[in-house]
C-alpha cells in the first residue's frame, strides 16, 4: 500500500466515524444544532479546511460544551457539507451550495 492510499483509507476511517453520528465514542468535540437535531463533529477536521469554520469555533465565539446552534440552513445541507469536509463527496445541489456560504 502507497502513501496515499495509506491517507485515503485514514481519511475514510474518519468519515466513518462521523457517519456514525454516536457521541458515546469519544471522538466528536464539537456539535452543532440545526433545525433542533445535532450534528457531531471534530473541531480539528473542520478548523483544518475552513478559516471560517476555524474562526467559528474559537473559544472567543462558542463555549466549551454547549451545542453551537446554526439558523439560516437546513440540517440535510449542513450535514452534507459536513460529508463533503470529511470524504470529499456529498449530494449538496447548486441551491444547497450557495445556501451554506460558509
Amino acid at each position: 500500500m502507497n502513501a496515499q492510499e495509506i491517507l485515503y483509507k485514514f481519511q475514510m476511517e474518519k468519515f466513518e466515524i462521523f457517519k456514525s453520528q454516536d457521541p458515546e465514542n469519544g471522538k466528536f468535540d464539537v456539535v452543532f444544532e440545526i433545525d433542533g437535531k445535532k450534528l457531531y463533529a471534530n473541531k480539528y477536521m473542520l478548523c483544518t479546511t475552513s478559516t471560517t469554520l476555524e474562526s467559528m469555533l474559537s473559544d472567543r465565539w462558542t463555549k466549551s460544551n454547549e451545542p453551537i446552534p446554526l439558523h439560516g440552513h437546513t440540517f440535510e445541507d449542513f450535514k452534507e457539507f459536513l460529508t463533503f469536509l470529511y470524504s470529499g463527496k456529498c449530494s449538496l445541489t447548486d441551491n444547497s451550495i450557495f445556501a451554506m456560504n460558509i
